[in-house]
């Protein structure tokens, strides 16, 4: 898939395998199962925050490996849910990546499917295992309970 230099110092750290990211979705064989018990997904930006995610409980977590979610990746994934936490990193490319899906979603008109993209905010600079790393899982579960409330009362 992707490997990432240990050394944080180092300029270039991540050297991406040649492979076409834009229909792949990582973790999905095991997330799977939980997205259609709970009827939501989480999509994150990287492999690392999916498997954090997964170990602290978050079951449903997947990743898009880069901050393009794609069409193809929405479609897959509305096979099994329709409710699409877009937790994408607090830095400005994230908020880019959150602003970009959306106007996918509205593009395509996903909404007349059903599907939702519920935006999450994270703090400035913080990837999703750095939150959830530094803050309880509760913090991280209310996150994305007040980003569903935010989202309902801006479309309804």
């Amino acid at each position: 898939m992707s490997t990432r230099h240990l050394d944080e110092s180092v300029d270039n750290r991540f050297w991406h395998e040649s492979f076409d990211k834009s229909s792949y979705v990582y973790g999905l064989c095991y997330a799977k199962k939980y997205i259609l018990k709970y009827h939501k997904v989480i999509i994150v930006e990287g492999e690392f925050d999916v498997a954090y995610l997964h170990t602290v409980g978050f079951n449903m977590a997947v990743s898009i490996c880069g901050s393009a979610l794609t069409l193809s990746q929405s479609v897959l994934l509305s096979r099994y849910c329709k409710e699409v936490y877009l937790v994408f990193d607090g830095d400005k490319q994230g908020q880019i990546a959150i602003e970009r899906s959306l106007k996918l979603h509205k593009k395509h008109n996903l909404n007349v499917y059903g599907i939702k993209f519920i935006p999450v905010k994270l703090p400035l600079d913080k990837d999703p295992d750095e939150f959830l790393k530094e803050n309880k899982k509760e913090k991280f579960r209310h996150l994305l309970i007040e980003s569903k409330e935010e989202y309902k009362l801006c479309n309804s």
